[in-house]
C-alpha cells in the first residue's frame, strides 16, 4: 500500500512593501526608524502557506452525503458506469472468511484495445471499520495469481476486514474462457495466450488500467469534502518534540527556545500497527501530510524550494490556517489576480505551470523582495525584527534567510543596524493561542528608541504578559544568539544568558 498525497491547494506568495518610515508591523514584526522610505523596501511572504494547507489532506470518514446507493450518481462520468451493492457484516463468504465489517462493493470495468475487457471491484469499508489507509493514491490491489482470469476474492476479504479499501482485478481475462484458469498439466489451449494485449493486462498493463477509476471510486466515496490533519496530531506532535527537545535550553518551560537545534524524528510516531490508537500515533498518510508541511512546498517539475517549511514547536497553531485565512487571503488573490476567476477553488492548481503563471502575472507586484537596503544603512536607518517561532502564518525561518540575504548585499556586517529576534512560543504579531504561559509583549519599541536616539543596540529584548494571567517573563536574545538558563527561577529574566 503506497502511502496517500492528498490533492493540495495553491500558496500564494505576498509581499508588503513599506511607504512610512517610522514604524511598520507586517507578517513578521518588522519596526524601523530613522530612514527615508525610497531606501527601504521589505517584502515578507505572508500567504503563501494559507492555501498551502488548505487542505493537505488526511482524509477521514466517508462525507455523510455519500452513500453506497448513491455512489454511482457521484463518480466522475470519466470512470464509466458502476454497480454497488451494500454487504452487511457476516454476510459474504470468500473461500471460507467471511467479512467481519460492513461494506460497500462497487463493481467496474476498464476497456482496452482489441475489444477487450478489465473487470474489477472495490470494497469500500464503512466509516466506522475504516483504518484511513488504502485510497485515493493507490488502493490495496489484489495481484494475478497465476493465469488469473479471476478477482482474489480471499485477499480482498482479508484486506477489508483490517479496514483497508481495497480494489482488485481479473487481469483483463476470463477465467472461464481459458480451461478455468488453469493450464496443468499442461497441453491446453488458452485463447488469452494468442491474443497480444491480453498478454500485455495480464503481465504489465491490468493494474495501471484499473488504478485511476478505482481511486476515484474510493475518492468519491471518503473524501467528497477536505479533510486535515486533527488537532489531536497536531498537538501530538509538537508534545513529542517538546518532549525531546525542552530541556536543550536548560529549562523545563515547555517551549523550544530554538527549534533548529532540535533533532527530533518525526517517523518514530507512526503507528506501528493498523489497530493503534490513532490519537497517539500518526497513520502514513498523516506522516506524510506533515513531512510535507514541515518540507515547504516545491515547484513540481524545477523541484525548487516555492517557500520554507514549519518548524518544530509550530504544529498546534496550523489548524488555524485552515478555513477563513486561506478562503479570506489566498484564494481571493488567485481568483482575482491571477486567474480572474471569481468561481476557481483551487484544487487543480499545478504547481508547475500555475506557479510559472503566478509569477508571472503578479510576482513583481506582491513578490519583490529586495535585500539591498545600503541605502538605507548609509542613512543611519535601524531595522529591528521580531518573529514568533509558532507563527502559524510566516514561517520562522523566512526571516532568517533574508537576513543573510540582507547581509551579504549591504557588505556582510549588520549588528549595528539591523538585528533579529526569534520568539520561542511567539505566534503571528504576538502571542500564540497554544501556548499561553510564553510572554507575549516585548519591549520592541523602546528598545528601538533607545537604539535610535541613544546609539544603544538591543542585546536582547524583555517579554512579559502572558495570556494564562501570570507574571512569568523571558529574555529575547538577537540572533542567532539564543537564551541559557543558569539560574533556578526561569521567570526571572537574569538568571539566563544570551549564547552563541
Amino acid at each position: 500500500m503506497t502511502a496517500i498525497e492528498g490533492k493540495t491547494v495553491p500558496a500564494m506568495g505576498f509581499g508588503h512593501s513599506t511607504a512610512t518610515p517610522l514604524l511598520v508591523i507586517a507578517g513578521s514584526k518588522v519596526v524601523y526608524m530613522k530612514g527615508n522610505s525610497d531606501h527601504l523596501h521589505h517584502a515578507i511572504h505572508t500567504g503563501i502557506l494559507a492555501l498551502w494547507l488548505l487542505p493537505t489532506r488526511t482524509f477521514g470518514s466517508p462525507s455523510t452525503d455519500t452513500s453506497c446507493d448513491r455512489l454511482p450518481d457521484l463518480v466522475n462520468a470519466a470512470l464509466g458506469t458502476i454497480v454497488t451493492a451494500s454487504i452487511p457484516a457476516n454476510s459474504l463468504n470468500a473461500s471460507g472468511t467471511f467479512n467481519s465489517v460492513a461494506f460497500c462493493r462497487a463493481n467496474g470495468s476498464v476497456p482496452y484495445p482489441e475489444d477487450n475487457t478489465v473487470f474489477f471491484e472495490v470494497w469500500l469499508p464503512e466509516a466506522d471499520s475504516y483504518n484511513d489507509r488504502g485510497s485515493w493514491q493507490s488502493t490495496y490491489r489484489q495481484g494475478k495469481r497465476g493465469m488469473a482470469g479471476r478477482i482474489d476474492y480471499a485477499a480482498m476479504v482479508e484486506n477489508v476486514n483490517k479496514g483497508f479499501a481495497t480494489a482488485g482485478g481479473d487481469a483483463g481475462r476470463r477465467a472461464s474462457d481459458n480451461n478455468g484458469g488453469d493450464a496443468h498439466p499442461g497441453g491446453v489451449h488458452l485463447p488469452c495466450l494468442h491474443d497480444r494485449n491480453q498478454v500485455l493486462a495480464w503481465i504489465r498493463d491490468s493494474v495501471a488500467l484499473f488504478t485511476p477509476p478505482a481511486k476515484g471510486i474510493t475518492d468519491t466515496y471518503y473524501h467528497e469534502g477536505p479533510a486535515f490533519l486533527p488537532q489531536e496530531s497536531l498537538d501530538h506532535i509538537r508534545n513529542a518534540a517538546l518532549d525531546e527537545c525542552d530541556l536543550l535550553d536548560g529549562v523545563e518551560d515547555r517551549v523550544l527556545e530554538n527549534p533548529l537545534t532540535c533533532d527530533f524524528d518525526l517517523d518514530g510516531l507512526a503507528c506501528e500497527d493498523l489497530t493503534s490508537n490513532t490519537s497517539t500515533c500518526l497513520t502514513p498518510r498523516q506522516l506524510a501530510a506533515a513531512k510535507e508541511i514541515y518540507a515547504g512546498p516545491r515547484h513540481s517539475k524545477a523541484n525548487a524550494s516555492l517557500y520554507p517549511g514549519f518548524d518544530l514547536g509550530s504544529k498546534s497553531e496550523w489548524m488555524v490556517q485552515q478555513g477563513r485565512l486561506s478562503l479570506s487571503f489566498s484564494l481571493p488573490l488567485l481568483q482575482n489576480m491571477v486567474f480572474d476567476n471569481l468561481s476557481y477553488e483551487g484544487t487543480a492548481f499545478d504547481w508547475a505551470a500555475d506557479v510559472d503563471a503566478s509569477d508571472e502575472k503578479v510576482g513583481s507586484l506582491i513578490d519583490a523582495i529586495g535585500p539591498n537596503l545600503t541605502s538605507f544603512k548609509k542613512n543611519g536607518g535601524k531595522l529591528l525584527v521580531t518573529q514568533g517561532w509558532a507563527d502559524p502564518f510566516n514561517v520562522a525561518t523566512w526571516p532568517i534567510d533574508h537576513l543573510d540575504e540582507v547581509s551579504r548585499a549591504t557588505g556582510g556586517e549588520r549588528q549595528d543596524w539591523l538585528s533579529l529576534f526569534m520568539i520561542p512560543g511567539g505566534g503571528h504579531c504576538g502571542g500564540a493561542a497554544t501556548y499561553p504561559w510564553v510572554p507575549s509583549k516585548h519591549n520592541s519599541l523602546e528598545a528601538l528608541v533607545d537604539w535610535v536616539e541613544n546609539g544603544q543596540a538591543p542585546a536582547y529584548l524583555l517579554g512579559v504578559d502572558p495570556a494564562d494571567g501570570s507574571k512569568t517573563t523571558g529574555k529575547i536574545c538577537t540572533w542567532p544568539r539564543t537564551a541559557k538558563y543558569i539560574g533556578v527561577d526561569a521567570d526571572e529574566p537574569d538568571v539566563c544568558v544570551c549564547s552563541d
